[in-house]
């Protein structure tokens, strides 16, 4: 009987055990995952932070208001650039650029952006949209040229 006894308690110890080290793998996999998450977004904000990469999406920012024309179709930013003349009930123009993610590599590297561009009259009745979602993001290929980072080419949904 006690032989019985101390089987039992050592099947119930083993599988215990077991439940434990299963338990503590899985949880070393999730605290994994979490510390490469982690500095994935943390290189991704250093990208970001870096005053090149501020000036691109200033620049970008430009092109989208307005201010600046880009009137060359080689030039993938065209696509954001709109003529204010060419639509006269234009008033406003908003416009709000996001990275969510980034990659560079020597001089060139990639940005994963989220934005957003309403052209409103002077009633507040939206004109013209577009926008890149976190779901479907733009992706600009940049390559830096000097000091400046320029897009070289823009992967985005129709």
């Amino acid at each position: 009987m006690k032989t019985i006894i101390v089987v039992i308690v050592l099947i119930v110890l083993m599988v215990s055990l077991t439940i434990i080290c299963v338990k503590n793998e899985k949880l070393t996999r999730c605290y994994n995952k979490q510390v490469e998450k982690y500095n994935k977004i943390k290189v991704t904000l250093e990208i970001i932070q870096q005053e090149s990469i501020q000036r691109l999406l200033s620049h970008v920012k430009e092109v989208m208001t307005g201010k600046i024309i880009l009137d060359d179709e080689n030039n993938p930013l065209s696509r954001y650039s709109y003529k204010m003349d060419t639509y006269p009930k234009m008033h406003t123009v908003e416009t709000n650029i996001e990275v969510i993610d980034a990659h560079l590599e020597n001089n060139v590297g990639e940005i994963a952006v989220c934005y957003y561009m309403r052209y409103l009259d002077s009633t507040g009745k939206v004109l013209m949209y577009g926008s890149a979602t976190f779901d479907f993001p733009a992706i600009w290929s940049i390559e830096k040229q000097g000091e400046e980072w320029i897009v070289v080419d823009i992967d985005e949904h129709p």
